[in-house]
C-alpha cells in the first residue's frame, strides 16, 4: 500500500523521468516534525509563513509547500484564490479531484483547469491529511507553464520522490 501511494504521489506531478539532477537539501517544520528533502541545486527555496516557496531556475515552475491546522483550510483557500486572481489566472472548469489513502495519511489530488494570459497553464494541488489529528495537514501547490512543466519533469520527479519520503516519515 505504501508503494502505491508513493507512486501515485510522484506520478501525479511528473511522469517517471530518470535523468540525473544534482540536489541540495532543504527543510521546514510542520508542527513537531521537520521535513527535509532534496531540491535541484539551481532551484530557489525561500521560507514563507507556513512553509516554503520554491521556484525553478528557469522561472517556469512554482511550488509552495505549506503546513497548516485544519481550522485554517478555508483561509488558505481564499489566500490562494486571491493570489492566482492577482496573477491573472482564470479557472476554466471544474477541478478534477482524486483521493487515495496512504499509510498514516490520506492524499487528495486536485487538477485545476486554468489559463494564464489567455493560454493554458498547469495548476495542481496535493493535500496531505494525517490520520493523527494532532498533526498538521499539508498542501503542495504547483503552478507551471505547459512548457516549463515538461522541461522540469525530471527535476520535479526527484523533488517529489524525496518529499514523499520525508512525508512518509513525518506522518508516522
Amino acid at each position: 500500500m505504501r508503494f502505491s501511494a508513493r507512486a501515485a504521489f510522484c506520478l501525479f506531478l511528473l511522469g517517471a523521468a530518470a535523468a540525473p539532477v544534482s540536489a541540495k537539501d532543504v527543510s521546514f517544520s510542520s508542527d513537531s516534525s521537520k521535513l527535509t528533502f532534496s531540491l535541484p541545486d539551481n532551484w530557489e527555496a525561500k521560507p514563507m509563513k507556513r512553509g516554503l516557496e520554491i521556484k525553478s531556475s528557469d522561472g517556469e515552475v512554482f511550488l509552495w509547500i505549506e503546513s497548516y491546522r485544519k481550522s485554517e483550510a478555508e483561509k488558505i483557500k481564499a489566500e490562494h484564490g486571491k493570489y492566482f486572481q492577482s496573477q491573472g489566472v482564470a479557472f476554466t472548469g471544474e477541478p478534477k479531484i482524486t483521493a487515495q489513502p496512504a499509510q498514516g495519511y490520506g492524499l487528495a489530488f486536485m487538477d485545476m483547469p486554468a489559463t494564464w494570459k489567455g493560454k493554458p497553464t498547469v495548476l495542481r494541488y496535493i493535500f496531505i491529511e494525517p490520520a493523527n489529528a494532532a498533526k498538521n495537514s499539508m498542501m503542495l501547490s504547483y503552478w507551471a507553464s505547459p512548457e516549463g512543466d515538461k522541461a522540469n519533469d525530471a527535476a520535479m520527479g526527484k523533488l517529489i520522490e524525496s518529499l514523499s519520503q520525508a512525508v512518509d516519515k513525518a506522518m508516522q
